[in-house]
């Protein structure tokens, strides 16, 4: 059992996850962290987007993910992908910047 196990794994396709990040006026995005995790939220993959807010997954098997998009001056951006089978390219991923609040008004 745990031999076939084994090779059943070996031998699972494995896929690129890849898109670019961008905000609200079609401007890429650099060091955006993305982190690649399970649907339960565990640790699967991350990286940090280059210059041209691109970024990769690369070697990963077939399944359902989360992706987590966090960056300073962000809100945290959450992308679902079920059943992801092939080589997935999600083009560009739109990204919003936090509200400014204003929370003293008179000290």
């Amino acid at each position: 059992m745990l031999l076939g196990s084994m090779a059943q794994n070996a031998f699972a396709q494995k896929i690129e996850i890849k898109g670019t990040v961008r905000d609200a006026s079609d401007k890429s995005i650099e060091y955006v962290n993305v982190v690649l995790q399970t649907i339960d939220s565990t640790f699967v993959a991350g990286v940090t987007t280059s210059p041209e807010g691109e970024f990769i997954f690369k070697n990963t098997a077939t399944g359902d993910y989360r992706l987590v998009l966090s960056s300073i001056g962000y809100n945290t951006g959450y992308i679902t992908l079920n059943g992801v089978k092939r080589h997935t390219d999600l083009g560009p991923v739109s990204y919003t910047h936090l509200r400014a609040h204003e929370t003293l008004r008179h000290l």
